[in-house]
């Protein structure tokens, strides 16, 4: 007993072999319905490709390239963050230098304006060894400006103001302090420093929700059977990642040694 297909399929069928049986003569009847057949799924798994399978390739390509950009911007995330912290902590150190730097000058302020006053109450009541042992102690380069200061009055005699409000002594107090002010901004271009890594990390992770993004778009493109929905998803996934790749190539980028 044989299967005879009938309604629409048998006149396909037909169709298809009276065109292979013109095609080739040599065919028998039954012979051509078979190629005219096997043509006729050739060009429907053709059909199939050209729509269906290439989108899911092109889905795949998606997909692989999202994957390395989202791999590549959560590592330069990490470095990123790790440029911060070490930011941070030289930020933090300088400004402890910065501060023992500035209680140094301080006291050392302090000691110039003790040792003077020391020195004047001596000189003004006659004990020249004391006010002589005040003078000793004083440090080379407040002394420095004593001497200077001492120089411009005749032997014997007290000058008329201060050593602590001449030129000079502004100068040595401003040399003095120098030190924590070059240490606070240092510490100030570290914390810009590290404000600017901090932006770059997130800027990378801003790329890693885009690739996210793509990956949702281009995974359930698949899902849906409309070529329609199919193709929208796909560009949208595709013009996603385009965006998020370039914006990820304009970043700073981190690399270790």
């Amino acid at each position: 007993m044989t299967d005879t297909a009938t309604g629409p399929v048998a006149d396909a069928n037909d169709k298809a072999g009276s065109a292979a049986s013109a095609a080739d003569p040599a065919l028998t009847d039954g012979e051509a319905v078979v190629v005219g057949r096997i043509e006729r799924d050739v060009q429907e798994l053709s059909g199939r490709f050209d729509t269906r399978d290439s989108l899911e390739i092109i889905a795949g390509l998606i997909l692989a390239f999202a994957a390395v950009v989202a791999a590549w911007s959560a590592y330069q995330n990490v470095r990123w963050n790790g440029a911060q912290a070490a930011a941070m902590s030289e930020a933090a150190t300088l400004r402890t230098a910065a501060a023992q730097a500035t209680s140094i000058a301080a006291s050392q302020l302090d000691l110039d304006h003790q040792l003077f006053a020391g020195w004047l109450g001596a000189e003004a009541s006659g004990d020249m060894t004391t006010a002589q042992a005040y003078a000793d102690r004083m440090r080379p380069e407040f002394r420095a400006v004593f001497d200077a200061w001492l120089s411009g009055s005749v032997p014997g005699a007290i000058p008329a103001g201060s050593p602590i409000d001449t030129p000079a002594y502004d100068e040595l107090a401003s040399s003095v302090v120098q030190v924590a002010r070059d240490a606070n901004a240092l510490a100030d271009e570290e914390i810009a420093r590290a404000a600017r890594a901090n932006q770059t990390g997130a800027n990378f992770v801003l790329v890693t929700v885009i690739t996210s993004m793509v990956l949702f778009f281009a995974g359930i493109s698949t899902r849906f059977a409309d070529p329609r929905v199919r193709r929208t998803l796909v560009a949208l996934a595709m013009l996603l990642l385009i965006g998020g790749t370039v914006f990820m190539l304009s970043l700073p980028q981190s690399f270790a040694i």
